[in-house]
């Protein structure tokens, strides 16, 4: 990992660290979905919506296969692998779409539904709650989506992919000249 450049190195450890969380979020959101293990009374206007769990079920499948892009080009990213850079860059063009999708059908579906089965100030709370996450999760992926966009194709970091890096300004060359008389 001498060689790899830092904003790689930052996006990559920062894309393990997502993809992880990303990963155990797709695997515990069917069980909170499709089970009552905790009771939720909010929750149960949405779990017989034919829509709702459509488009969710939609929305795990292609969450998954954006982490496992992001997983997968971050671990290959901290070993230079040409694929690996290939699979950020598809990352960072598909995952704001899906969360622009989410964000809308969230905003424009989910909160009204969630909210109106609320009362009082919990209403309120509660969907500008949903608003916030909705437009945070989207603010956030483009803000990510950006910088990898950005620094993966910067030409230092196009050269380390290939192989390519410049020589070390550090490394001077040693010449063979006397020395100078001392006193």
């Amino acid at each position: 990992m001498k060689n790899v450049p830092v904003p790689v190195l930052v996006l990559s450890i920062i894309g393990i660290l997502f993809g992880a969380i990303g990963l155990l979020g797709i695997c515990i959101a069917p069980v909170m979905l499709f089970t009552s293990i905790i009771p939720n009374p909010t929750m149960e206007p949405l779990r017989g919506d034919n829509l709702y769990l459509g488009v969710t079920l939609g929305a795990l499948v292609l969450n998954l296969i954006a982490t496992v892009l992001l997983l997968s080009g971050s671990i290959g990213s901290l070993r230079l692998l040409p694929w690996a850079r290939m699979a950020m860059l598809a990352y960072a063009i598909i995952a704001p779409v899906i969360t622009c999708l989410a964000s809308v059908f969230n905003i424009l579906y989910t909160v009204p539904k969630l909210t109106a089965a609320m009362e009082g100030p919990a209403a309120t709370g509660g969907k500008i709650g949903g608003y916030i996450g909705a437009v945070g999760g989207l603010f956030f992926s483009l803000a990510f989506s950006a910088c990898i966009l950005y620094f993966y194709t910067r030409p230092k970091t196009v050269n380390a992919f290939k192989g390519i890096f410049p020589e070390d300004p550090t490394n001077f060359p040693i010449v063979d000249a006397p020395l100078p008389p001392t006193f």
